[in-house]
């Protein structure tokens, strides 16, 4: 199996490297079809005893990595895009900084109250509380949902670029890691942290490209490896509270942080192509729970059935249909229990 994916990636690789031509555009395939292609070989071992996950559903994700290379060669820009970033508007806007300032205010409001019910509650609540207990309302959901994180996720944005511009000292800058960590400490979900590595690199890569400065593979494997380091720690700390421990020292790091994460970072990337597994093994996927198009274009449900609902009018989104299937709790191995993720590959074959 190992040899099959490092022969597929070999060719994929190749072809992205020889048919696409805009280099900034080749360069984040690479990334995408890099970084899919070792999570599916390292899935392929079962490390910590998980179950086996059938060709079949390793044939779908390497159909999928094609299709995006082929959507890539189709839509994407022949010739390079030159983006220009004018760093000096973006660290002096007052905008950005009353963004920045309101996200903080909203996210610690939300902290405080989810702090609260915690208490009442036990350490197995740390993340049904997010979804299921934090809002009083639908609207307030709603405004939390579609106003307050879309603007976190654009500081996330501008505070990875003026990091790749080596602008750490900026006052956006600083609330937007304050932020990061504040928002991830709502819930305990490591998710955002991994995407700011990304939005760093990505930023990294567009900034040079900008600048007609050639990528030094050395900067990107550095940029990486310290990327990773953050994302890391960042992520112990936020494991090290989830198990209550209020009092961080490098032995509760190590201990509840580092060599419990690198199993559950696995598990968390890899324990998806088991759920799908068995959803597929299930045989509840059929002609009558076809979704025609819904599944796949989710995003513009919720939205549509959100305004619904705000008007007075039922209407049951094809999110919350399937959230009641996703959210079940499984045995993907050797007690190891799952839920929630089943890969993109399961809203298309819907």
């Amino acid at each position: 199996m190992v040899s099959i994916f490092i022969i597929i990636s070999l060719i994929l690789i190749i072809l992205i490297s020889k048919i696409i031509k805009n280099k900034l555009t080749k360069t984040v395939v690479l990334l995408y079809a890099t970084w899919t292609l070792i999570i599916l070989t390292i899935s392929s071992f079962n490390l910590y005893g998980e179950n086996n996950v059938s060709l079949k559903i390793y044939i779908l994700w390497v159909i999928n990595i094609t299709l995006v290379i082929l959507a890539t060669l189709l839509f994407s820009n022949k010739k390079d895009i030159i983006f220009k970033i004018d760093i000096q508007v973006l660290k002096k806007s007052k905008k950005l900084l009353i963004i920045a300032i309101f996200v903080f205010i909203i996210f610690n409001i939300f902290y405080l109250r989810y702090k609260n019910i915690l208490s009442n509650l036990s350490i197995a609540d740390i993340r049904t509380i997010r979804y299921e207990k934090l809002f009083n309302s639908g609207l307030e959901y709603i405004l939390y949902s579609y106003i307050t994180l879309p603007l976190f996720h654009l500081h996330l944005i501008i505070t990875a670029i003026l990091i790749a511009n080596k602008e750490y000292k900026n006052g956006i800058c600083i609330l937007g890691i304050i932020n990061l960590f504040l928002e991830s400490m709502i819930g305990y979900g490591r998710m955002n942290i991994f995407k700011f590595a990304l939005y760093i690199l990505i930023a990294y890569l567009i900034i040079k490209k900008g600048r007609k400065e050639n990528i030094k593979f050395k900067s990107i494997f550095l940029g990486i490896l310290g990327i990773t380091i953050f994302t890391f720690i960042g992520s112990a700390i936020t494991l090290v509270r989830a198990q209550g421990i209020e009092f961080l020292s490098l032995t509760n790091i190590y201990e509840y942080g580092i060599s419990e994460q690198i199993k559950q970072i696995i598990i968390y990337f890899t324990g998806g192509f088991r759920a799908l597994e068995q959803l597929i093994q299930s045989n509840t996927v059929n002609i009558n729970s076809l979704t025609l198009g819904r599944a796949s274009l989710g995003g513009l449900d919720e939205c549509l059935g959100s305004l619904m609902n705000f008007l007075g009018i039922n209407f049951i989104t094809i999110n919350s249909t399937l959230g009641a299937y996703t959210q079940q709790i499984i045995n993907i191995g050797d007690n190891i229990i799952f839920n929630a993720f089943y890969t993109c590959i399961m809203n298309y074959y819907y």
